[in-house]
């Protein structure tokens, strides 16, 4: 019996490898990566970079999060909270819908933010689609 359930879980992994996650799965580890990081840390980087196909994409990720936060008010770049509010899966993309708060303009005061995000599947993997934050074109 003891084999037979060994070779259950062996063919349970193989078919679903550990990488292979939900997207629901990483939008909440993302979501997690965030809380209690200031998005404008060097030590933030390598936390949030799994999320990211690129170091240009989690770049313009920091900077659109910067200017989000700014017009939201938060007077620190550090998120106190994180929480999925809604996920919306469109076929071979999903969008995760988040509500971040943080520090306000005064200390009694929580400035709040709605975060929509776009993901993609790649390699079994989802990650974060960000806009560009400038164009290269000439």
């Amino acid at each position: 019996m003891l084999k037979k359930l060994l070779l259950i879980a062996a063919v349970v992994c193989i078919a679903h490898p550990a990488s292979a996650q939900s997207a629901d799965t990483r939008i909440q580890e993302f979501c997690s990566a965030l809380v209690h990081k200031d998005i404008t840390s060097i030590y933030t980087r390598p936390v949030l970079k799994p999320f990211f196909t690129s170091e240009t994409a989690l770049s313009n990720f920091i900077v659109l999060m910067n200017i989000r936060m700014e017009q939201a008010g938060f007077h620190r770049f550090t998120v106190n909270s994180c929480t999925v509010r809604k996920i919306t899966v469109n076929g071979s993309t999903t969008e995760g819908s988040l509500k971040i708060t943080g520090e306000g303009p005064l200390f009694f005061l929580k400035s709040r933010l709605l975060l929509s995000t776009q993901w993609f599947n790649s390699d079994n993997r989802w990650y974060i689609k960000v806009p560009a934050v400038m164009s290269t074109d000439e």
